[in-house]
């Protein structure tokens, strides 16, 4: 690419799930890391009723681009990063969309995300792969939350966590150590979602994520990052903490973080991922636990996924413009 010709990326933004503000934060993060002698950056923020805007006006995905109604205008892009997390974004239903109207995208594609976005599927898959994961149960909206106590209290010990299945950034996942909480969590769950899992609580553990990113002649599983977070790792840790600590390479075993990566590497085979993944673990003692995949990592000024892909020889900036590149070559 050169100057006399930029590649035009649309950045999309925001979205209608819960999420929307950990996007919104990505979008502050990102938009400088483009560099815009290379692309043509066109924003598109998709607000909380599920309108997609450029400029304040309404626009819809069509013919390999946006079509503005009320200024009759069409926006030509090349490619988009829809830098959307959880539902309505990172769960395949925008990735639709932009099929549908022809327009290339960073990540992967509408089908991996609706399978990505499932923690109880990808357990399923996983289990079925040869890959540890912790028991869960499945609970389904109208089986009754009285029913749901029993069925828990019949398999796990106290404390559980509570977590909706297609949501990301912990939104929704709490930890239950009573019949009384645990009635509280799981309306609390359901109150915005259909589908729940509940999972026993690791008393001591380490929470650990490794990076994938590819090209079509690259292929990266990062060495092992850790979270250093005591209790539980939620939104509130996640995005509003200071006192988080971040480990770009975790201090691991030579086998542990084999298996971290092999594990990654199987998943991302059979998920059908793309471009970029953060692939999540526990580490309790010597035993590992495959926890959740992130189509979509977080690109905050918090997360870890970067600053990994950093540590493998490759700059924040190089990052996003290689996903550009590469979601370009696919249109």
């Amino acid at each position: 690419m050169n100057n006399e010709k930029k590649a035009t990326v649309a950045l999309i933004y925001g979205g209608r799930g819960r999420e929307s503000q950990v996007s919104r934060r990505g979008r502050e993060h990102i938009l400088p890391l483009i560099d815009k002698n290379t692309y043509s950056v066109t924003e598109v923020f998709i607000d909380g009723e599920g309108r997609w805007l450029i400029d304040g006006g309404e626009v819809f995905p069509f013919e390999g681009g946006f079509f503005s109604p009320g200024r009759s205008k069409k926006y030509k892009v090349d490619c988009a990063i829809p830098l959307l997390h959880g539902d309505f974004g990172e769960d395949g239903r925008v990735q639709g969309a932009l099929d549908c109207a022809d327009i290339s995208y960073v990540g992967c594609d509408s089908v991996s995300g609706a399978i990505c976005r499932d923690k109880a599927l990808v357990k399923m898959i996983a289990t079925h792969l040869g890959i540890p994961t912790l028991p869960f149960i499945l609970l389904l909206r109208g089986e009754g939350i009285c029913y749901a106590v029993r069925r828990i209290e019949d398999s796990f010990c106290y404390p559980v966590f509570v977590k909706p299945t297609c949501l990301g950034s912990s939104v929704g996942v709490s930890m239950a150590d009573s019949s009384d909480t645990l009635t509280d969590a799981l309306k609390a769950a359901f109150a915005i979602t259909d589908r729940v899992i509940v999972e026993p609580y690791l008393s001591v553990k380490r929470e650990l994520e490794c990076g994938y990113f590819s090209t079509k002649s690259k292929e990266i599983f990062t060495n092992p990052g850790e979270i250093l977070c005591d209790g539980l790792y939620g939104y509130d840790e996640k995005y509003l903490s200071h006192e988080v600590g971040l480990a770009i390479r975790a201090d691991l075993s030579e086998t542990v973080r084999d298996s971290v990566r092999e594990y990654s590497r199987r998943l991302v085979r059979a998920l059908g991922a793309r471009d970029l993944s953060r692939i999540d673990f526990f580490l309790s003692g010597d035993r590992l636990y495959f926890n959740e995949i992130n189509t979509m990592p977080g690109f905050t000024d918090g997360s870890l996924y970067a600053r990994m892909l950093e540590a493998e020889g490759i700059s924040e900036s190089r990052l996003i413009g290689l996903l550009i590149d590469n979601a370009v070559s696919r249109a």
